[in-house]
């Protein structure tokens, strides 16, 4: 046989004309310990990215965020997560946030997802940066675009060094 780690459940019944009987119940419980030790794996990995990540809904309501976005942003992890995405945009930008995002789960056409743009992202000082970002989308076993989870990569690239080679692929490119 197969070795496999369980829950058990053992409970006595009383009779009223006899001996006691005992029920059991048994779980295999190796595959929730797996996805438990996965879940462990992935948040290290998470809390150890040097570049903010971003996870949202479909209406655009942060999930959780990586400790880098916090300091990218300048806000703290519990004043990003709870609130729409918008946040960290530019007034221009955000208007029409929500707009791409229905429009996408309705009808299927992408703005970001699944491409790399480059935006302006808005820190809490009010300051805006220049940014890269990369969103990807985690679909729902459902098929239902509505149930999907979207992961966004940002990196800062408003430093010099950055700009001159945006430059140079955009002359490239051209």
């Amino acid at each position: 046989g197969t070795m496999f780690v369980a829950d058990i459940i053992i409970g006595e019944v009383e009779s009223v004309d006899g001996p006691n009987s005992y029920v059991g119940y048994l779980q295999n419980v190796s595959a929730r310990l797996a996805l438990e030790q996965q879940a462990k794996i992935n948040e290290q990995v998470f809390d150890i990215s040097q570049a903010p990540v971003i996870v949202m809904n479909y209406i655009g309501t942060i999930r959780s965020v990586s400790a880098a976005t916090a300091k990218t942003f300048g806000h703290s992890d519990e004043s990003i997560v709870g609130n729409n995405v918008k946040m960290l945009m530019p007034d221009h930008v955000a208007v029409e946030h929500d707009r791409y995002l229905k429009t996408y789960i309705d009808h299927g056409v992408r703005h970001v997802i699944n491409s790399t743009r480059i935006v302006q992202g808005l820190h809490s000082s009010g300051s805006m940066f220049l940014a890269e970002i990369s969103v990807r989308e985690l679909a729902h076993e459902s098929g239902d675009r509505a149930d999907s989870i979207f992961i966004g990569n940002v990196r800062d690239i408003s430093d010099q060094d950055s700009m001159t080679r945006i430059s140079t692929r955009n002359q490239q490119v051209a």
